[in-house]
């Protein structure tokens, strides 16, 4: 078979490929300019690790949440280099935190990385600020004001906050005594809004 990769590098390399066209999310064009998909995709061939998560994913998901900083940060300088983000309230950050988690979620379906399941980050957008504004929690009462503004405006340590309320409501979802079964990752709680 002519052009299926034979190294790990190559082999890698596509399913960077692969799930960054996979996991573009289509409702973005409003948010960014025309452009962004390929710097998207570009960034996650050649400068997203995926070797060391694919060899290593038990060591990043000790400390995903810096892990996953450092990579939005690199996201947000390609971003903003480029001039993808169309609105001047928009924070690349936050538009990269989407893209980030997107891919991450695709990814696993490769099992090498299915030991990052648990700590991986919900995507943010309206539709998930919607759904959290009308739920009643006590998890969510100290990121009312945050999830009330436009998500892609808010900065990354709002989002980090977002994403710790998020898995406080995870507990705290899996603590009602009627519960048959137990969500493991805060990616299930799209669940919430299907």
């Amino acid at each position: 078979m002519q052009g299926f990769p034979i190294s790990l590098h190559d082999y890698l390399r596509a399913v960077a490929c692969e799930t960054a066209r996979m996991s573009f999310p289509g409702r973005m064009s409003g948010i960014v300019a025309k452009g962004t998909k390929h710097a998207v995709e570009k960034y996650f061939v050649d400068e997203f690790p995926i070797h060391d998560i694919w060899k290593s994913s038990g060591i990043v998901a000790r400390d995903y949440d810096n892990w996953h900083k450092s990579r939005v940060q690199e996201m947000g300088t390609v971003l903003n280099s480029g001039k993808y983000v169309k609105d001047k309230n928009n924070n690349a950050e936050a538009i990269s935190a989407k893209f980030l988690n997107t891919f991450m979620h695709q990814l696993m379906k490769y099992e090498p990385l299915r030991q990052l399941w648990d700590v991986l980050h919900l995507p943010l957008d309206r539709r998930v600020f919607t759904k959290l504004t009308s739920l009643e929690s006590e998890a969510l009462s100290s990121v009312k004001k945050i999830i009330l503004r436009p998500p892609y405006s808010i900065t990354y340590e709002e989002y980090s906050a977002i994403q710790g309320v998020l898995f406080k409501l995870l507990v705290e979802l899996n603590s009602r005594p009627d519960v048959e079964f137990k969500l493991k990752s805060r990616i299930e709680l799209n669940l919430l809004w299907t």
